[in-house]
C-alpha cells in the first residue's frame, strides 16, 4: 500500500515531536490489528512517554496522533459535572470520554448515552469532548503503523 507511514519514519517522529513541543498534552489512538476492534486512547505529555508507548506494540498496530486533544471538559464526575456536560454537549453530537486514571474510554451521541456513560465514571477524573476524527490525516493529525521486523508497513484488520 502506498504512502503508509512507519512509526519509525522520521517524518512521523518529527511531526509527533513538534506536537509535544507546542502542546502540553497530545492524544494518541492505538488500534490493534486482529483484536476485534480493540483500541486504546492515551493522553501523553512528553515525547519520551510516546516513545515508551511504542516499545511493546506489535506489527500492523495503527497509531493516530492528535496535536490538539480537544477534550475541554475535565473534572471528577459528580452530579454537577454531569449537569454541566449535558448543557455543553449538544444532543446528537458524538462525544468521547476518557478516564484519566486508567485510559478507559467510551463514546456516544445522545444525552441519555452521555448521562449513562458519565454515571459509569462517577467519582473518577475524566476528559470529555468530541470524538476524535481519526479517519483523515491533516497537519494536526497523523497516522503511522508499526512496521514488520523487515521494515515493511502493512495495515492490519481493525
Amino acid at each position: 500500500m502506498a504512502n503508509l507511514l512507519s512509526t519509525r519514519d522520521p517524518i512521523f517522529l518529527d511531526r509527533v515531536k513538534s506536537y509535544f513541543n507546542t502542546n502540553s498534552e497530545v492524544l494518541i489512538l492505538v488500534r490493534y490489528s486482529h483484536h476485534a476492534g480493540a483500541k486504546d486512547f492515551r493522553l501523553l505529555s512528553s515525547f519520551t512517554a510516546f516513545e515508551s508507548l511504542l516499545v511493546p506494540l506489535r506489527a500492523s498496530t495503527s497509531l493516530t496522533v492528535f496535536k490538539n486533544p480537544d477534550l475541554p471538559y475535565r473534572g471528577i464526575v459528580d452530579d454537577a459535572f454531569i449537569a454541566q456536560c449535558l448543557i455543553s454537549i449538544a444532543e446528537g453530537a458524538e462525544f468521547f470520554i476518557l478516564d484519566m486514571g486508567n485510559n478507559d474510554h467510551t463514546a456516544g451521541e445522545t444525552h441519555e448515552e452521555l448521562r449513562d456513560a458519565l454515571g459509569d465514571f462517577r467519582a473518577r477524573q475524566v476528559a470529555l469532548g468530541p470524538y476524535p476524527p481519526f479517519w483523515k490525516d491533516t497537519l494536526e493529525i497523523i497516522t503511522a503503523y508499526v512496521p514488520e521486523k523487515n521494515g515493511l508497513v502493512t495495515p492490519g484488520a481493525y
